[in-house]
C-alpha cells in the first residue's frame, strides 16, 4: 500500500504530458514541418532529461536509506528514524509540501476537461476552466 501510494505520486503529472508539450516553446525552425520535429525533439530532450535526474535521485536516496538501516529499513524510509529527529522532521514536512502542491497539476486536468465538457454540453466558454471562481469550485 505505501509502495502504490509512492508510485501515485511519482507519477501523478503524466497526463500533463499534452499540456506541458503544447506550452513548450519550440526553437526557431525554417518551416511549420521542421518547427514541429524541433519541439517533438525538445519534449523528448526534456523530459528524457527530467526522468534521468528524478532517476538518478531516486536511487541515491535509496541507496542512502539502504545503506543507513541496511535489512532493518522500513517500507517507509522515514519511519526508520526517530520521530524528534530534525532532519526526518523537516523530511516529513517536504513529503507533505510535495504532496500538497501536486493538487494542481490534478486538478488542472479535471478542470479542463470539465470546461470542454460544458463547451459541448451547455455552450460554455471553455476558457472558463481559467476564471477564479472556476478553480475555487474545483478544489472545494
Amino acid at each position: 500500500l505505501v509502495f502504490a501510494c509512492i508510485v501515485s505520486n511519482a507519477f501523478s503529472a503524466h497526463y500533463n504530458a499534452p499540456a506541458f508539450y503544447d506550452e513548450l516553446q519550440a526553437p526557431e525552425a525554417i518551416d511549420s514541418t521542421s518547427n514541429v520535429q524541433a519541439k517533438v525533439r525538445r519534449f523528448g530532450t526534456v523530459t528524457s532529461t527530467a526522468f534521468a535526474l528524478v532517476g538518478i535521485l531516486l536511487i541515491a536516496i535509496t541507496l542512502s536509506g539502504l545503506e543507513t538501516f541496511g535489512t532493518a529499513a522500513q517500507p517507509f524510509i522515514l519511519n526508520n528514524y526517530a520521530s524528534v529527529d530534525p532532519l526526518a522532521v523537516v523530511a516529513r514536512i517536504g513529503l507533505l509540501l510535495c504532496v500538497l502542491f501536486e493538487f494542481p497539476l490534478l486538478e488542472r486536468c479535471f478542470r479542463e476537461t470539465t470546461g470542454s465538457l460544458f463547451k459541448s454540453l451547455v455552450g460554455f466558454d471553455p476558457s472558463i476552466s481559467t476564471k477564479p471562481v472556476s478553480v475555487f469550485a474545483c478544489v472545494a
